[in-house]
């Protein structure tokens, strides 16, 4: 387990240079109500903020939700995995600016926030999209050439979306 952390983090330094990330361990609390990256309502209405956890040998992207079930929501092979262990929110230093590029086609930007890495695909960046006037937050895989969100507990691909950007 630590030595794909220490992977992750030598991949996703290539990626991302403008702001040093800290992570804080979630377990169940509004913690990242007061210290966590808010990334918007899903679209039950529910906050949502930028989190991560170790599962199947990947450093999985996901939303953390803070009302009940609490946990991060990460989909992926048409369902929705709630992970409740090993889970980290991302922490907003005062000092950054967190904003959506938008990006197509599996297509990131230099300052995009990446807090996952997934073996043979590569690093993960935080996205979000909207259809129908909805907001689905996922992950954006540029090895994979397109963003994958959450909705209606399945996994599904758009090519057009935005990206969690951060400059220090």
């Amino acid at each position: 387990m630590r030595t794909l952390y220490i992977f992750y983090f030598i991949v996703a330094s290539i990626y991302a240079k403008s702001c040093e990330h800290e992570w804080r361990s979630y377990h169940g609390t509004n913690e990242p109500l007061v210290y966590g990256v808010f990334v918007g309502n899903f679209n039950t209405g529910i906050p949502a903020f930028v989190g991560r956890a170790l599962y199947d040998d990947m450093i999985i992207t996901g939303r953390i939700q803070t009302s009940d079930p609490a946990g991060l929501y990460h989909v992926s092979a048409w369902s929705v995995h709630h992970i409740v262990n090993g889970v980290e929110y991302l922490v907003k230093n005062p000092n950054h600016e967190y904003k959506w590029i938008a990006s197509t086609d599996g297509q990131y930007v230099e300052d995009a926030v990446s807090p996952g890495y997934t073996p043979g695909r590569g690093v993960s960046f935080v996205g979000r999209t909207k259809i129908d006037g909805r907001t689905y937050y996922g992950k954006v895989i540029p090895t994979a050439g397109m963003h994958y969100e959450d909705g209606n507990k399945r996994e599904v691909a758009t090519k057009k979306y935005e990206i969690l950007t951060c400059t220090a």
